[in-house]
């Protein structure tokens, strides 16, 4: 749709500016020539009336598009912050809250190393409440970063992204930390511009008197 806006609005300049740098034949001071400067006259101020819708759409346009783009990238991440934790490996920092059942974890990216032709990737997992549990399943999503693809298109974006299922057979005791790597064989630490995760516990245990 934009493209084809462009299109048309770089032919209408064309004609608008070849109108205005035409020059009439015959007599100035004739009918024919003042009938014909009245026709052309006509027909550049209704070109450029078009020109002038054309380029309100567009802005109008491409407004929308800047919107919807911005739109669904803050609803994925709206979504996302509920069941799963988000990272960028680039800038990855402290910690991001987890959503796995009854109980909430907390995660961290601790390290990213390049391991054979994929990744390791090395995950602080906290257990925030007062129960065991007794290991993790989840799923690990990856691919570009949609900050820095986002010429691509939400759509696009969203097909190049990859998935992996992973579990975890790891005690995870409460109130307490654990390191756990996770590898991707597909994939170098430099191409990974998004890390998504996604888990729930197999079992939990709650300690009783």
């Amino acid at each position: 749709m934009g493209e084809m806006m462009y299109r048309k609005l770089a032919m209408l300049l064309v004609v608008c500016t070849g109108l205005g740098g035409c020059q009439l034949q015959g007599h100035d001071g004739s009918e024919h020539a003042k009938e014909a400067r009245a026709q052309q006259e006509h027909k550049i101020s209704k070109l450029q009336n078009e020109l002038f819708n054309l380029k309100s759409k567009l802005s109008t346009l491409e407004a929308r598009e800047k919107f919807d783009s911005g739109w669904l990238s803050s609803l994925s991440n709206q979504v996302e912050s509920h069941i799963s934790a988000t990272f960028d490996p680039a800038t990855s920092s402290g910690y991001q809250y987890l959503n796995a059942g009854p109980v909430s974890l907390m995660l961290s990216i601790k390290d990213i190393k390049a391991y054979g032709a994929g990744t390791k990737i090395y995950v602080r997992i906290g257990n925030p409440s007062t129960a065991v549990l007794y290991g993790l399943d989840g799923v690990v999503s990856y691919g570009p970063s949609y900050s820095k693809e986002k010429t691509m298109g939400y759509l696009k974006w969203l097909k190049a992204q990859n998935s992996v299922h992973q579990s975890i057979p790891d005690t995870f005791y409460a109130g307490r930390w654990k390191t756990v790597s996770i590898i991707l064989s597909n994939v170098k630490p430099d191409s990974l511009g998004r890390l998504n995760f996604t888990l729930h516990a197999n079992k939990i245990a709650f300690s009783g008197r």
